[in-house]
């Protein structure tokens, strides 16, 4: 990944937490996704996810923070600024449900159903082994920026993947739709919020406006009675003021606290929970290719 080893630096952050941590983390995953065991064929990148979605996205509970960001916190001084480059570059991850939809000597493409976007993404040796319609969770990566751009050329796999037979995509992007039918919700509740918001923010703009006027007149007024009156007006405004002002915190409040929770932390909650149900559903498959794959990808 042009000089950045995700696998290896997710294996040194993983290393430094403390271990009760990891085995409790060990424990929640696995309560979804199903216990793997080393004859599983997919042992090996199954732990991978596991690591990978422990060190960018599991909150310790003694810091609240996910481990990279403990890490890199707590370690800055110690690293070079390449090293710091690097652990910034994995904050830039999508940890979703992928199909290939092009294969060229060059880039694949892929689309990820929970985005609903299709990513280019380099071709390196974790991607040698794609055929077309492929479907599988992975993490993707974006080298260069905080955000994903589909057709940038620094987006790029890790190499660890749960694969799920293409027979299945139906189920699976019904099961996707049902997770961003809520999160489709979600986005126009915060839309009605944000537009209280900036009814408030106009109105707030409209009184500074009513009493820096109040102000200046106050200021050019020469007669006792007259200017008693504006400022007696100009306390009155200001308290108006200051009870529009507190209305905006609380709403900004509510707003971040909404964003946090309910488009942060359940909405990956939710994702993740889908992506381990059907994780588990793969590990079955895997192990019992003689059950019809209809009795195991069900509701």
């Amino acid at each position: 990944m042009d000089g950045v080893d995700i696998s290896s630096w997710v294996e040194t952050i993983s290393r430094e937490v403390e271990e009760e941590y990891l085995l409790a983390a060990k424990e929640a995953y696995q309560k979804l996704s199903g216990p793997v065991f080393q004859d599983d064929k997919s042992y090996e990148p199954r732990m991978g996810l596991f690591l990978e979605w422990f060190v960018l996205y599991y909150q310790l509970p003694n810091s609240g923070k996910v481990p990279l960001r403990d890490f890199l916190e707590n370690k800055r001084e110690e690293l070079d600024n390449n090293e710091v480059s690097d652990l910034e570059t994995m904050t830039h991850s999508l940890h979703g449900i992928f199909q290939v939809t092009h294969l060229s000597d060059r880039h694949t493409r892929v689309h990820e159903l929970f985005e609903d976007k299709e990513f280019r993404v380099n071709k390196t040796e974790a991607d040698f082994f794609f055929s077309k319609n492929d479907l599988f969770e992975g993490n993707l990566f974006s080298l260069l920026d905080d955000s994903l751009f589909p057709m940038r050329d620094d987006n790029a796999f890790t190499g660890n993947f749960v694969y799920h037979p293409p027979a299945v995509f139906k189920f699976i992007r019904a099961k996707v739709k049902d997770v961003r039918t809520i999160e489709k919700e979600s986005t126009s509740k915060l839309k009605i919020r944000q537009k209280e918001l900036d009814r408030i923010e106009k109105k707030s703009q409209t009184s500074e406006r009513l009493l820096s006027k109040i102000k200046n007149k106050i200021e050019k007024s020469r007669k006792p009675e007259k200017r008693e009156k504006l400022e007696q007006e100009y306390r009155e405004k200001e308290r108006e003021l200051n009870g529009i002002r507190e209305e905006l915190k609380k709403v900004e409040s509510e707003i971040a606290s909404f964003k946090a929770n309910e488009m942060g932390f359940e909405l990956r909650t939710r994702r993740f929970e889908l992506m381990q149900h059907l994780s588990y559903m793969s590990l079955k498959w895997e192990r019992s290719r003689q059950i019809d794959i209809n009795d195991i990808y069900n509701d």
